[in-house]
Parts: structure tokens; C-alpha cells; sequence
């Protein structure tokens, strides 16, 4: 452990005198200022010590608000479906000065959308809930914007395992505290290589989860300013244009954020599922009418009454699916 004291600190806030200890050693123990080599462990005594320090030595509110001010805050959303397990997060998270917990959602759908309305720095990302999984919820995100990513889980083991892997953190419940400050200690140093941390976080969601997972039985999309939760079979088609993927139902056309078109691909079930086209996949069950315009190309027309054009290149494989 290595000490230091910080003059430049102390006089760029014009310290008040303690009348306690009439100077003030920033080295000395107990003081909060002592550090280790590494700036992720002397902010966390910091931040633990600050509150204690202020109050022993009688010193003005504003001087830990200053303080503060020169610290990064990161903006903390706690996603989990129990109740009980974000009261527990969000208290056993009081005692980090640099956390300010932004919001709560309880399901994986509310989750998407106050990402989008908070832009944490941070999620603490239940993995199993009910409607859209921790999974699901990072798929629905913009990927060059993606916060930072502690994983809760109760009893996931595959998970945890390829979460170190990956150097992504995980939270066994019941958290216990101690375990929650090597967790967000992690997340202060990860801040600064927030490019490196996302890039690896993408590539776990475009290999492990993409192979371990079976087909898709649900997809979440957008319905405006909210997100639905559709049926596999009450989707008839899927394009892909600019980046974001277009669902057509019965209903109407809804969008979504994936990973990549060939990913979700990858987890529609190819009995029910062919692509037709390099930005389009059909339903092969709503498949209602085939027009052909010789014996290379064709239209198809779905239940829904949509059209959607087949390449030279996918007729071949259609032929054989259909029976044609």
C-alpha cells in the first residue's frame, strides 16, 4: 500500500482548518486520501471514508459536494423482475458515493426503455425475467452505445462461467456486499476502456449466447413508444434496411435491434423460417400465393396480404421447401 497526500487538492478547495487537528494530513490513518497504486482501490476507500471524514472534522457540507464534483458519477439502472432483489441492490448500493441509481425497471421491456430515456453508465442486468430476458434486453440496444454490464443471476451456472471468460461481472443471489464492491470496483476501471469492454460484451452475444440458446420463441419489437412481445408463428416476414430489422405480422410492421441479420437468422427455426431474398426471411406457413416471373425469380404473396420479392440466387431453395 502506498501514501499519499494531495496539496494540490487541498489548496485548490482552500481547506478549512480542522479545529480538532488544526492541520490536516491526508496521509495519516483513517484519513481518506490514503491509496494504493491503483486509482479504482483508493476511489473506493475514498468514497466509503468521505462521508466519516466530513463528520468527524466538522468541515462544511459543501466541501464533500466539491469533492464529488471532481469524482465520475455513474449513472447505475437496477433491472430485475423481484421487487425484493432491486430493494436490496439499491440499498446495499447507499453506500457508494459515486453511484447514483438513475432508475428501476421490472421487466426486460420496461428495461429497454428507460435505457434509452437515462443512458446509464451502468446496468445491474437480472438474467432471467419473464417477458424478455438480460439477453434479450442487450439485443434490443444499440450496440456502439451499450453501458457497461453487471450480470445478476440466481442460479445460472453456464452463465457465470462464460461471463469470466469474457471478463463481463456477475452477481450471485442473494448480492452480499462484499461481493457488489469487487463488482462496481471493476466497473470504475472498465470506464475507462468503455470501447474495449463493449466490443468484448458484442462478441459474447454474437458466439456463446447465439450457439447456446435454442430457437426464438418470442421477439421483442417496437410499437411506438413501447415494446411488444410477438409470437415466433405471428411473424410472416422479417427485412432487414439500415441497420434495423422490420417485422411484418397480421397487425401490421413493427422493428427491432439485433446483433446482426445473420444472428437472428441463426435463431429462427429453419423448418418455419427461409430466406428469400439477402434483406428478406419468410414464414413458410404464411405463405398464401407464389408468382413466378420465369423460373428464376418470383413473389410471394403472405397471409397478411404483404409481398415480398424472392432473388435468383434463394429460388432454388424455396423450390425444394415448397415442392414446387
Amino acid at each position: 500500500m502506498v501514501t499519499s497526500s494531495f496539496p494540490n487538492v487541498a489548496n485548490s478547495l482552500s481547506l478549512p482548518r480542522c479545529s480538532a487537528c488544526s492541520a490536516i494530513d491526508f496521509a495519516s490513518p483513517g484519513n481518506f486520501l490514503t491509496v494504493s497504486d491503483s486509482p479504482q482501490v483508493w476511489s473506493f476507500s475514498f468514497w466509503r471514508s468521505l462521508d466519516s471524514f466530513t463528520s468527524r472534522c466538522s468541515l462544511p457540507s459543501a466541501f464533500g459536494s466539491e469533492i464529488m464534483s471532481m469524482m465520475s458519477i455513474i449513472r447505475t439502472l437496477i433491472i430485475d423482475d423481484e421487487e425484493l432483489a432491486r430493494k436490496r441492490l439499491r440499498r446495499l448500493l447507499t453506500a457508494f458515493a459515486d453511484i447514483d441509481v438513475v432508475a428501476e425497471a421490472d421487466s426486460g421491456s420496461d428495461a429497454v426503455l428507460k435505457i434509452e430515456a437515462h443512458r446509464p453508465d451502468l446496468l445491474l442486468l437480472d438474467v432471467q425475467m419473464p417477458d424478455l430476458d438480460g439477453f434479450g434486453v442487450l439485443r434490443m440496444l444499440d450496440l456502439e452505445r451499450l453501458p457497461l454490464v453487471i450480470f445478476v443471476t440466481a442460479y445460472d451456472q453456464y452463465a457465470v462461467g462464460a461471463f469470466e471468460v469474457n471478463a463481463i461481472d456477475y452477481l450471485l443471489k442473494p448480492v452480499r456486499r462484499q461481493r457488489l464492491e469487487q463488482a462496481i470496483a471493476k466497473a470504475r476501471e472498465k470506464l475507462a476502456t468503455r470501447e474495449w469492454a463493449s466490443s468484448r460484451l458484442v462478441e459474447f452475444l454474437q458466439t456463446v449466447v447465439g450457439r447456446s440458446e435454442p430457437y426464438l420463441q418470442r421477439l421483442p419489437v417496437r410499437a411506438h413508444r413501447r415494446i411488444r412481445i410477438l409470437q415466433i408463428d405471428e411473424i410472416t416476414s422479417l427485412r432487414i434496411d439500415r441497420g434495423l430489422v422490420y417485422v411484418t405480422t397480421a397487425e401490421g410492421e413493427f422493428w427491432t435491434k439485433y446483433t446482426t441479420f445473420a444472428q437472428l437468422e441463426d435463431r429462427l427455426d429453419p423448418n418455419v423460417f427461409i430466406r428469400v431474398h439477402r434483406q428478406s426471411i419468410v414464414n413458410i406457413n404464411h405463405i398464401r400465393e407464389v408468382t413466378a416471373f420465369g423460373n428464376n425469380t418470383a413473389r410471394l404473396t403472405l397471409s397478411c396480404g404483404h409481398q415480398v420479392d424472392v432473388s435468383r440466387s434463394h429460388m432454388k431453395m424455396l423450390r425444394q421447401r415448397l415442392n414446387w
